[in-house]
């Protein structure tokens, strides 16, 4: 693929003579990276053409054993599938085949590429001579590489992690003190009052006339009893003689 890219390229200067070369400018960002061991992170790579641009090539080379090549997208291109396409994270390097259809210019985000952090090192993250953009008339437009991204991997500081038992803490609720209201109960004030001779004769005679009237009423139930009890006996008497007679 890059021969054909080398021979359409000598066809199209031989063929036409231009004043004036249009140029393509590329870059990738970040300018450096620094990061730990098992991180991630993503280089993009962008353009700025003066004139439509199509088919292209993206050739990269990265430190390996220190970054390895994970994914890489196209953002503005459409991928081609071509034999050279290949990410080699044993060599590292990389080569992926794009373009653009009917062409495009200006500010443009080619592709992205994501890479990991394997091991601990330092490194270089590079565009080769094989980065190539190709306009209308096949005229590599590709006029300078950007500068190199370093890459530095660290190992992470370890994280010391300390574990403490406490004791558990025992919460002692108190309740609030009651208070008892006692009602106080008063005993009632007896009053004695001192009987007067006076007082003590009436009572006396009142005491006296009412067992009078007892005795009385007690004599005279008695009488009425004891008559009854005679009358009973003469009609009883008088009836047995009444049945004696009658019976001789």
């Amino acid at each position: 693929m890059k021969n054909i890219f080398k021979v359409l390229s000598l066809v199209a200067v031989l063929a036409i003579a231009m004043p004036v070369f249009a140029a393509t400018s590329l870059s990738v960002s970040p300018a450096t990276v620094a990061v730990n061991k098992g991180s991630t992170f993503v280089v993009t790579v962008s353009a700025n053409a003066s004139e439509k641009i199509g088919v292209g090539q993206v050739e990269m080379t990265f430190p390996a054993g220190v970054v390895k090549v994970t994914d890489f997208s196209w953002v503005a291109a459409t991928s081609y599938e071509v034999p050279d396409n290949k990410i080699d994270n044993v060599a590292g390097k990389l080569v992926q085949v794009g373009g653009f259809q009917g062409g495009k210019e200006g500010a443009l985000v080619l592709a992205r590429v994501t890479f990991s952090a394997v091991g601990e090192g330092t490194g270089l993250i590079a565009l080769t001579s094989g980065t190539d953009w190709f306009n209308k008339d096949n005229s590599d437009t590709v006029s300078t590489l950007p500068n190199v991204l370093p890459v530095t991997v660290k190992m992470p500081i370890p994280v010391v992690t300390t574990t403490v038992d406490l004791e558990p803490v025992t919460t002692i609720t108190t309740a609030p003190p009651t208070t008892i209201e006692v009602e106080e109960t008063l005993e009632p004030e007896i009053v004695l009052e001192e009987a007067t001779t006076t007082d003590v004769i009436v009572t006396e005679e009142i005491v006296s006339s009412e067992n009078t009237e007892l005795l009385a009423q007690a004599t005279e139930s008695q009488s009425s009893s004891t008559m009854w009890i005679i009358i009973v006996l003469l009609v009883i008497a008088g009836g047995y003689v009444v049945y004696s007679k009658k019976k001789s």
